[in-house]
């Protein structure tokens, strides 16, 4: 790994958990504003060679996380949704162990 910064280095690790735990084929990159003045985006809305949705590897993935880091850093909250024809994958965010308890009770 090149010199990179230890917050750097534990998003780096934090993601190949995530990566690993999922193992989607690709996925959505949507940095999403919590400022006024700043507008959500979709990273790969129309970057594809047809002009539809490019989505991203993990590799890719990964290699965007100094990129991604100084997008968190300017105002955004970075959302990273796995795309998986196979499955249908549910991202939840800030999930509390209580709520987490009545999900899996209610099956």
């Amino acid at each position: 790994m090149p010199d990179v910064s230890q917050a750097l280095k534990a998003k780096i690790a934090a993601w190949r958990r995530q990566h690993a735990a999922l193992d989607a084929p690709a996925y959505r990159i949507t940095p999403k504003s919590r400022r006024d003045g700043l507008q959500s985006f979709n990273l790969g809305k129309g970057r594809a060679e047809d002009k539809s949705e490019r989505f991203y590897d993990a590799d890719e993935v990964e290699e965007l996380l100094p990129y991604l880091s100084r997008q968190n850093a300017r105002g955004y909250d970075i959302y990273i949704t796995p795309i998986d024809p196979a499955h249908h994958l549910l991202v939840v965010d800030d999930m509390r162990g209580d709520a987490l308890q009545r999900l899996r009770a209610a099956g």
